[in-house]
């Protein structure tokens, strides 16, 4: 979305001298506006920077919350949203089936689509660097098994592991460094905080305080309340550009490194970034 629909093809419109009022898609969305400053929402603690005292448009979650692709767009610019509009912002996607069968559109016939990479494509995709097996083990070090490369396993997944043990065993953590593929049983997969970075903000303005929020770990995961504020690095830590920590009120299942965690306030997206570290 970043990049391609609303980067290069954006881009590409402008140069063929293309002029345009609004660009609009099929994303479950909203474009908002706020009533007061970005600064003035996080109190007099907040960084006093320029950008703060804007009231730029940001992504809002829809209204039907089981098609909310709010999660999707964080990282788009919020000068590109200005001329972006989400016409289906207020309907459910029932409601638009609906419509589409009165007016005899044969979308309306369609399966519902889903995204999602099956197996024959993975050595496809990956085909740029050959898979490098390495060892399954518990938490104890003791190996389970072999994996076929890191890249084929995510955190939370208990099928396909090639290996029997006397309760249900899940990846826990995923050793880049060191190519192991970690399991544990479930009770070990919740963790109490994350480590955030590359991280985007409405109007590039970081409010650089701390300051509670809802997050969202992955798509389908409901908004959690969390604790958020600025990271400092420990020695040998190394991030993208700035950290943030965020605590969760309560913990969460499956916290995996590389997905993004988005941030909410009042239904607004606040920002967003790529996890880190999961803490337990």
């Amino acid at each position: 979305n970043r990049f391609i629909k609303f980067g290069a093809l954006l881009s590409g419109i402008q140069k063929l001298g293309i002029e345009y009022d609004y660009f609009c898609t099929g994303h479950y969305a909203k474009v908002v506006r706020g009533s007061e400053s970005l600064a003035s929402a996080y109190g007099s603690q907040a960084s006093q920077s320029q950008t703060g005292n804007s009231k730029p448009a940001q992504i809002a979650v829809a209204q039907d919350a089981t098609k909310d692709q709010a999660y999707f767009l964080y990282r788009i610019p919020s000068d590109v949203l200005e001329k972006v509009r989400f016409p289906l912002s207020t309907f459910s996607k029932k409601d638009i089936f609906a419509m589409a069968k009165e007016r005899g559109l044969l979308a309306a016939n369609r399966e519902e689509s889903q995204d999602f990479i099956p197996e024959a494509y993975l050595d496809y995709l990956f085909a740029d660097k050959p898979s490098v097996p390495g060892d399954i083990i518990d938490l104890d070090g003791h190996v389970l098994g072999r994996h076929r490369g890191i890249e084929h396993y995510t955190i939370g997944q208990r099928r396909g592991l090639g290996v029997s043990a006397k309760m249900p065993l899940y990846v826990c953590a995923i050793d880049k460094e060191k190519n192991l593929v970690v399991l544990a049983p479930d009770s070990e997969l919740f963790v109490s905080s994350l480590i955030a970075d590359d991280l985007v903000w409405p109007a590039g303005y970081d409010p650089d305080c701390t300051f509670e929020a809802q997050v969202k770990i992955r798509l389908a995961a409901k908004p959690v309340a969390a604790v958020l504020s600025p990271y400092t690095p420990k020695d040998g830590e190394a991030f993208a550009g700035k950290a943030y920590l965020v605590e969760f009120k309560e913990k969460q299942r499956a916290v995996a490194p590389g997905q993004s965690v988005v941030f909410y306030r009042d239904g607004i997206t606040a920002g967003g970034g790529i996890i880190s570290k999961a803490i337990r």
